[in-house]
């Protein structure tokens, strides 16, 4: 794990043996790991030029471009990528690019096609997660409650795609949908914590069953202690049953472990009406810094306005 003195070796040896493609290729992942980014695209560009591991240069400049925020160059890269392990995963960033590019239904025209093509399962089923990405980014929830129940009509128990489902439905309203897609999920993995705290929330947050939805928080509380979002649904149902104390305890607890937009709209709420106010104000603030656009905030902030 000494990356730094790798790097020199492989710099050393590639100055000896500059079209040996697996030490170039080596020396350019040593770059990105050592975060040496412009290094890392000269090596990865001598060896498109020198035609040796094309696809997987053009990977890698895909992605760096794309973490640098050039969704444009980052497309023209992946276009590159036309064989090997990469090549799938270079498709399905094409078609999410397209839709940050402000062309979404390009991007949703180009997953479904790629969707079709597979005769994996799993990889159909990424194709259709990407689309739902798409769908709930531009708030199109009717419509991805309709792609996943066609999705879903080819294998009608997939736990992912009804997991999906289920989230997109409470957009809508559809909670009955919610409910027996979560319900289902959880019959068949019930170990599945996401799918235990994603049913717990929705009822502590849309109902008034808020003992059930403790119960379910409960349970994925057990499998996975420190998670934030499940700390954030136990303090948000203690919340909902009047127990102030109870519900400060957790929402602290994981606003402490991720200062995120959503959970910070609780946490704000509950200290608001605990009467500290400064401090709820202090804790949206943070939470607008990170995401001043969550809906959660927005109709917090507009219901009690502080």
């Amino acid at each position: 794990q000494k990356m730094e003195e790798a790097t020199k070796q492989y710099s050393i040896l590639q100055k000896n043996l500059p079209d040996d493609g697996e030490i170039s290729l080596s020396l350019a992942l040593l770059y990105i790991e050592t975060k040496q980014l412009d290094q890392a695209v000269d090596v990865l560009k001598h060896l498109v030029e020198i035609d040796k591991k094309v696809p997987v240069a053009n990977y890698y400049l895909s992605r760096i471009a794309q973490n640098q925020g050039d969704e444009k160059q980052a497309i023209s890269y992946y276009l590159g990528v036309k064989t090997g392990e990469y090549a799938y995963d270079a498709q399905l960033r094409i078609g999410i690019l397209l839709a940050v590019l402000g062309k979404p239904d390009d991007g949703l025209a180009k997953l479904e096609a790629l969707a079709e093509e597979q005769t994996s399962w799993a990889l159909r089923v990424k194709a259709y997660l990407a689309q739902g990405e798409i769908l709930r980014a531009e708030q199109r929830f009717e419509e991805g409650v309709e792609m996943y129940s066609r999705a879903l009509q080819q294998k009608r128990d997939d736990t992912t795609l009804l997991y999906a489902r289920g989230l997109m439905a409470e957009k809508v309203d559809r909670l009955d949908m919610t409910e027996a897609d979560l319900l289902k999920v959880i019959s068949k993995e019930p170990d599945n914590a996401d799918a235990l705290n994603a049913l717990g929330y929705t009822l502590a947050d849309r109902t008034s069953r808020y003992k059930e939805a403790q119960e379910y928080i409960k349970r994925a509380a057990t499998l996975v202690p420190d998670d934030p979002a499940i700390l954030d649904s136990l303090g948000w149902v203690s919340y909902r049953l009047g127990e102030l104390d109870e519900a400060l305890k957790w929402l602290a607890k994981a606003f402490e472990k991720l200062e995120d937009a959503e959970i910070a709209a609780h946490y704000g709420e509950v200290l608001w009406h605990s009467n500290q106010k400064e401090k709820a104000r202090e804790v949206w603030n943070k939470g607008k810094k990170q995401n001043a656009d969550n809906p959660v905030l927005i109709e917090t902030l507009k219901r009690i306005q502080p």
